[in-house]
């Protein structure tokens, strides 16, 4: 199984990352994605890390054969981490790259997938979503205040 951890493609482009895959192919990838903001005692920390997760946790569910999700505690955040079988590198590696930019928390990805992240947590029983991915939209549910649960941004262009 090969490791990844978004953050080393922060920076990259698209064709970057796909060479990447190219380069490394697998079967098996474990993702990595660290925490974006250290501030812990926050609730509002705790919840956009979780739901975030959850987010991208359903969008490797969607496009990939399997996966396990391993879930930190709220106490010890050290990261989420993914196991996933992937059956199209191509699509896995635009999904690394999507996280990439939307975790770099500086670039136009970022409200795109932060909006999709709420719109999973608020409609979380509303379709399928995989079990594993419930658990941490639940986790984030338990820190989610007023601000984080209306959260809808101005569009970017």
């Amino acid at each position: 199984m090969h490791q990844i951890n978004i953050k080393i493609f922060e920076a990259s482009e698209l064709q970057d990352v796909q060479w990447y895959m190219q380069k490394f192919p697998a079967k098996k990838y474990e993702v990595h994605i660290d925490p974006f903001d250290y501030e812990l005692q926050k609730p509002s920390t705790v919840f956009w890390n979780y739901c975030m997760a959850a987010f991208a946790g359903q969008f490797l569910s969607e496009s990939n054969d399997s996966i396990v999700v391993y879930k930190p505690t709220p106490e010890k955040l050290e990261g989420f981490r993914f196991e996933v079988e992937v059956p199209d590198l191509t699509s896995f590696g635009t999904s690394i790259y999507y996280f990439a930019k939307a975790y770099s928390m500086n670039s136009k990805y970022t409200t795109g997938f932060k909006r999709g992240a709420v719109n999973l947590f608020n409609g979380v029983y509303e379709y399928p979503v995989h079990p594993d991915c419930r658990l941490l939209a639940d986790m984030a549910k338990e820190y989610a205040g007023p601000e984080e649960v209306n959260y809808n941004p101005p569009e970017m262009d």
